[in-house]
């Protein structure tokens, strides 16, 4: 179950940055719609959002056809982990991620647990990001969310395209500070009593969070520039200690070290990126003594951009090198379960070194013509190249080793020196074992062509994008098409159709030969020599995948009028083949020497449609009230899904009862909020600014599970969620100090302090709910010089 991040913060920054950076007032600039819809977040927009992660999520939930997940509940809060999101109702690892060109997007374990600690198997994931970007970074952020141009490909939902900050003309210099707390979260009461008791349960609401970053840009000479970033981000929960527990706290790290440069030459301009962007959380096993650990992730990325302007043709061609990493790493590699005086079984240690890499190289080369002319007809064309390798890697850095059934030592004798297996002058009969490694990659090509045309009221957009991935070994032919008419200089009509195909996940490959390094050993004394008593086979056959691709159908209306502008746009979105996780029963496939029967397999068959109507009405300049200038920014979107909730990782034949019938769990109904709405009004008085936000979020239906021992099945019903909204207040103030700015601001989110409910789950066979942010403080200061 997935949930919203609930605390209560107050937060105290200190933030520089460049005067050509912030036009803090310029809020007809905030957004801009471009390329046949597609919604462009420029600096404006950027710099006056509340960043509490500094992620790029934080820059999304505004927008209509995107819903950010809710996987930060009232025991991860504290969590710096950014989220993910589904656009147009794709699953949420169905799109592409780029920053500066650079493709972060994960393909090892999108769909994995974030903030499940103890799992024997997999590391904590980082979801769909290979690095968890710092969003302060960036100058702008394209979202393409439909008629999206055939350059784009490997992806159902959509692509966020976000752009790294150049080097200024004139030194300029920038330092952050920020610090954040938290208290009085809302909390099932069910819940907080278990805090001091209930396995699977521990409070991490009391926390704080400080950022800290330097950035400093110039231009050397007249032909060259560069900016160097660095940020620290630390979060740090205290844990209300249970009398089993050896650890008081646990916390996060992400730093962020960037150079970009730029060398202008008369008909070409070269970038350069150097990210490094670590990631750190320091965790513990709950309800193991002693199983403190250290999860990393992240990584490195280096990056070129050659950007030439030749008579006729733009060239653009990108070089790229990506290096992601998550591992967890055991103060105490091997875990023992041991019998306490009162007899109750006690486990103590870790679950071994896990260790997952990915490695990620690509070139692009986009090429486009300078517009031609013939009457009234004008046309240009853009076409190119691109090439991506993502190669994955999993393996245990030390296999995970688990000691059971103590039994005491007789005959005065004691434990042999550096023995593992005995402990306390107890020996163990039992043990298992997990050693695995599997090294795997997929290539990528993609080639396309897209013609713009505009006559007379007419723009049309017509592309074809091919794609051949190793995984699937197709060579897939997606279309691309849009048209608009232009009603009046100000109002246009548009539609299209178009074709996107998803791209290849490492994971299909990778777990293939994973379990089969899992083996367990028994004796019956303590001299005995281990007996083998089982191996697993390998449980997981690839056999061959076809690419999951979606139809589009996208009308909308955009015009700008005198104050305000407006987007109204239907999105239909149809997917097929999407892949599950089946079995060879199900399927019918024979038996394979060397394997488990009944092996898993994935598997194409499933589809999902969605329908997407969302309207956008924002201001294009201010109106001019009682000496105050006034801005608005409406954004409506209502979405209705059906087909299967099924993700890669399901299984197809798990069956469960709901309704009082027995079904597969993959025939359960979506859970998503059908209607949300966001307004934003801004007033602007002297040097002062005011903000108001506030957010609906229409009722929902959620799902509530219990086991049925008798019956040997999970029963599910439903449970309705009430609709709420919140309301959040900004209030800021500009002082100008000769050429410099102090400008301070003021954030009350949840104003009311409303207690509203978002999710629910199974506690100790009890309905326990989750709920939104309570009344949440947060106070910066930005010095800009």
């Amino acid at each position: 179950m997935k949930f919203y991040k609930i605390y209560i913060l107050v937060s105290l920054s200190l933030n520089a940055v460049t005067l050509d950076e912030i036009h803090i007032y310029d809020n007809s600039l905030n957004t801009d719609y471009i390329g046949f819809s597609s919604t462009l977040y420029n600096k404006e927009y950027i710099n006056n959002q509340n960043k509490i992660n500094h992620s790029l999520d934080e820059l999304l939930k505004k927008h209509t056809n995107i819903r950010v997940s809710v996987d930060k509940n009232t025991t991860n809060s504290y969590s710096l982990k950014p989220e993910d999101f589904s656009i147009n109702g794709a699953k949420t690892y169905q799109n592409q991620m780029y920053v500066d060109g650079i493709n972060i997007t994960s393909t090892i374990a999108p769909n994995r647990y974030k903030y499940l600690y103890k799992n024997v198997w997999f590391n904590p994931s980082l979801g769909s990001y290979g690095l968890n970007i710092d969003s302060s970074l960036l100058e702008n952020l394209n979202v393409h969310d439909s008629f999206v141009s055939a350059s784009y490909g490997g992806f159902l939902g959509g692509v966020i395209d976000g752009k790294i900050k150049n080097p200024t003309k004139k030194p300029s210099g920038a330092i952050n500070m920020s610090y954040t707390t938290q208290e009085n979260a809302f909390i099932d009461e069910k819940i907080r009593q278990n805090y001091s008791t209930g396995y699977g349960y521990q409070d991490f609401s009391n926390y704080y969070k400080r950022y800290l970053s330097a950035d400093f840009s110039s231009y050397l000479n007249d032909t060259f520039g560069f900016l160097f970033f660095v940020s620290d981000n630390y979060s740090k929960a205290k844990v209300k200690k249970k009398d089993i527990y050896t650890i008081d706290s646990v916390s996060e790290r992400t730093n962020t070290i960037l150079l970009k440069t730029q060398k202008d030459y008369e008909n070409h301009t070269l970038y350069s990126v150097f990210l490094y962007n670590p990631m750190s959380v320091k965790q513990f096993q709950e309800g193991v003594i002693n199983s403190n650990m250290n999860v990393k992730y992240g990584g490195y990325s280096i990056a070129f951009n050659l950007e030439s302007n030749l008579k006729n043709l733009q060239i653009n061609q990108h070089l790229s090198f990506l290096k992601s990493n998550s591992s967890r790493i055991y103060d105490n590699k091997v875990q023992y379960q041991l019998i306490l005086p009162s007899g109750a079984k006690q486990s103590y240690g870790g679950l071994g070194d896990t260790l997952q890499k990915e490695k990620s190289y690509q070139y692009k080369i986009d090429l486009k013509t300078n517009e031609f002319k013939a009457k009234n007809l004008t046309y240009d064309f853009n076409f190119g190249f691109e090439f991506i390798k993502n190669q994955g890697e999993i393996n245990r850095i030390s296999p995970y080793t688990r000691y059971e059934n103590p039994t005491p030592l007789q005959n005065n004798l004691n434990c042999k020196l550096n023995d593992k297996s005995c402990i306390n002058n107890q020996y163990f009969q039992y043990y298992e074992t997990h050693y695995a490694n599997s090294k795997k990659y997929i290539n990528n090509y993609g080639v396309f062509i897209e013609g713009n045309a505009n006559y007379d009221n007419f723009r049309l957009r017509l592309g074809l994008r091919g794609d051949y991935d190793s995984l699937s070994k197709k060579f897939n032919l997606a279309p691309r098409s849009g048209v608009e008419y232009y009603l009046s200089d100000n109002q246009a009509l548009g539609f299209g159709f178009n074709k996107y195909f998803d791209k290849g996940l490492l994971t299909y490959l990778l777990f293939d030969d994973y379990f089969s390094g899992y083996e367990e050993y028994t004796r019956t004394s303590y001299d005995d020599t281990w007996v083998l008593k089982n191996k697993w086979k390998k449980d997981r056959v690839f056999k061959g995948l076809k690419s999951p691709y979606a139809n589009e159908f996208s009308v909308y209306y955009n015009a700008e009028f005198n104050y305000f502008k407006m987007l109204l746009k239907y999105v239909k979105r149809k997917t097929y083949n999407e892949i599950y996780s089946s079995s060879q029963k199900d399927l019918g496939l024979e038996n394979i020497d060397g394997v488990e029967n009944n092996y898993s397999v994935y598997h194409n068959d499933k589809k999902t449609n969605s329908d997407i109507i969302s309207l956008n009405l924002s201001s294009s300049k201010p109106l001019n009230i009682f000496n105050t200038q006034n801005y608005f920014d409406l954004n409506l979107s209502y979405i209705h899904k059906t087909g299967s909730t099924m993700e890669y990782s399901s299984n197809k034949g798990y069956d469960i009862i709901y309704h009082n019938k027995i079904i597969k769990s993959s025939e359960l109904p979506f859970i998503y909020e059908p209607f949300t709405a966001n307004l934003t009004h801004t007033l602007i008085y002297n040097n002062f600014k005011l903000n108001n936000y506030f957010t609906f979020h229409s009722s929902s239906n959620n799902l509530f599970n219990t086991y049925d021992n008798a019956l040997k099945k999970r029963i599910y019903s439903d449970i309705r969620l009430k609709h709420y909204y919140t309301w959040d207040l900004g209030l800021s103030y500009i002082k100008k100090l000769k050429n410099n700015q102090l400008i301070a601001n003021f954030n009350i989110s949840n104003i009311t302090n409303s207690k509203n409910t978002i999710g629910v789950f199974n506690c100790n066979n009890e309905v326990c709910f989750n709920y939104d942010n309570s009344r949440t403080y947060n106070f910066n200061i930005s010095y800009i010089f």
